[in-house]
Parts: C-alpha cells; sequence; structure tokens
C-alpha cells in the first residue's frame, strides 16, 4: 500500500484555496489525475423503442394535420403492418437489411400497398434522422426495392361510360 503525502493548504478565500489545489497537483506530477477527474462520463444514451416513437410522432405531427380517413389509414398501417415488424425494436437499430427483408416477407401484397407502408415508415424515420436519433434513414436507402409483382388488372371505360362522364361543349354530358 502507498502513502501518499498529505499537504496542508491554507488559503483566505475559496477561489485561492482551489488555485492551490491545482497548483498542489502541478507540483506533484498528477495534474492528469485532477484533469480526468474533473471529466465527466458521457451518459450511455438510451434506445427509443420504434412503437412508442412513431405513435409520438403520429400524436405530434399528423394529427389534426391530417384528414380523419388518412389519420385512420395511417394507424392502420402501423398496426397492421409497421409494429408487427418494427414494434419492438430500438429504432436506432434497424437496418436497411431489416426494411429489406420486411419488404420480402410481404412480397405477395400489392406493389401500391407495399409503396404506401414503405412511404410512412421512410417518413417516422426522417423524423427520427431530424430528432437526433438517428444519423441517416435506413428505409432511404438506394438498395431498398419493392419485391411486389402483384398488380391488380384493370378494364378500360367502354364508350358508353365514357359518354356519362365526359361532358359535351356546352358543359352537358353526353347520353
Amino acid at each position: 500500500m502507498l502513502f501518499r503525502e498529505l499537504k496542508r493548504i491554507q488559503s483566505h478565500s475559496e477561489d485561492e484555496e482551489n488555485d492551490r489545489i491545482v497548483q498542489a497537483y502541478i507540483d506533484s506530477g498528477r495534474i492528469c489525475e485532477f484533469l480526468k477527474a474533473g471529466e465527466r462520463k458521457p451518459e450511455a444514451k438510451t434506445k427509443t423503442n420504434f412503437k412508442t416513437y412513431a405513435a409520438c410522432w403520429m400524436n405530434t405531427y399528423k394529427k389534426g394535420k391530417r384528414k380523419p380517413r388518412t389519420w385512420q389509414t395511417y394507424n392502420q398501417y402501423l398496426t397492421a403492418q409497421l409494429y408487427p415488424a418494427f414494434g419492438d425494436m430500438n429504432i436506432e437499430d434497424i437496418t436497411a437489411k431489416d426494411v429489406q427483408a420486411y419488404l420480402n416477407t410481404n412480397k405477395d401484397q400489392a406493389g401500391k400497398s407495399l409503396k404506401n407502408y414503405l412511404n410512412l415508415l421512410k417518413q417516422i424515420l426522417d423524423s427520427a434522422v431530424e430528432d437526433k436519433i438517428l444519423q441517416e434513414n435506413p428505409s432511404a436507402s438506394s438498395r431498398i426495392f419493392n419485391p411486389s409483382d402483384k398488380k391488380t388488372p384493370r378494364k378500360a371505360l367502354s364508350v358508353d361510360q365514357l359518354k356519362e362522364i365526359i361532358p359535351d361543349h356546352a358543359g352537358r354530358r353526353r347520353r
């Protein structure tokens, strides 16, 4: 066990006492210990749950700004699609690989549906970038692609149907 010499410091003020303590550290050659003792260790950064963040994002940035039907649709996308896939994950842990795996798992859905889900996910993760939770948005990676090849065939309108919806030159509908 090492014993260090104790040094008595006398002063007339707190500032003078602090100056003498620092000088004593300098004189002892232990100034590095003194400086390191004053350094604050960075606090461990807490992780942000995707579901918690997304719900807060919806209430803060979308509630009241979107029509009720759009609000309802966003909630359905979150509840049925994004929460099951990403809800238990920390937002900082979501990678482009996770996003693509989600899309690949759901490739049997319509391409437009996957595009809508991805768009909502991008909005949420863009907000996390703005909030400095993420450095970059993993859903915006150029490697991500929509794997769906499912398309809904649409029939062209008949001539009679077109006449019903296109007005003639007088502004009346044709019959």
